[in-house]
């Protein structure tokens, strides 16, 4: 599979900026990314953050805590659950499409687009997308709730096509 020099670019100053850092722990701006409902944001992530870390974090966080509610208390639980095992084929599924290209940077095996992914430190909203409106269930309400205060929550993962500019260890990078 060919990549555009540009995505080479970004692959090249992660792998230097990596390279750089004695603890693996990689700071990425992504400046006016817009997602599918249209939301422009600003973001910083840690590339070098350690999702399987931030979970078993959260498992600890979550056994520590108690629902005050019945639905708090089978949130939670289901929770732990999902956490500890998560559904295998949704997971072979996730790693069968994507190729990790390195830390933080992986591309999707049938449409060739590249992915920046990591915990999100900062989001600035720069102008507000259009949402659905969602009628959840009571569960899946309070599952949200809990899911705020995870760490493994705010992995997340940004296509390169939809940023507008990206800063990696000092070098700007403009897709505009």
């Amino acid at each position: 599979m060919e990549i555009s020099k540009i995505a080479q670019k970004v692959i090249d100053n992660i792998n230097r900026a990596i390279a750089k850092s004695p603890t693996g722990v990689t700071m990425v701006s992504i400046r006016e990314y817009q997602n599918s409902n249209g939301e422009i944001s600003n973001n910083i992530v840690n590339i070098g953050a350690s999702l399987e870390n931030a979970k078993a974090k959260d498992i600890q966080f979550l056994k520590s805590k108690t629902g005050s509610t019945e639905i708090e208390e089978i949130a939670r639980l289901e929770l732990i659950k999902s956490l500890e095992s998560p559904n295998p084929n949704r997971s072979k599924g996730q790693i069968d499409a994507y190729t990790v290209i390195t830390k933080g940077i992986k591309v999707h095996n049938v449409t060739g687009e590249i992915y920046v992914f990591g915990l999100r430190m900062k989001k600035e909203i720069v102008q507000p997308g259009t949402y659905p409106i969602v009628n959840s269930k009571e569960l899946t309400i309070a599952k949200n709730v809990l899911r705020k205060e995870l760490k493994s929550s705010k992995f997340t993962q940004f296509k390169i096509s939809e940023i507008s500019e990206i800063r990696i260890a000092g070098e700007e990078i403009s897709f505009c």
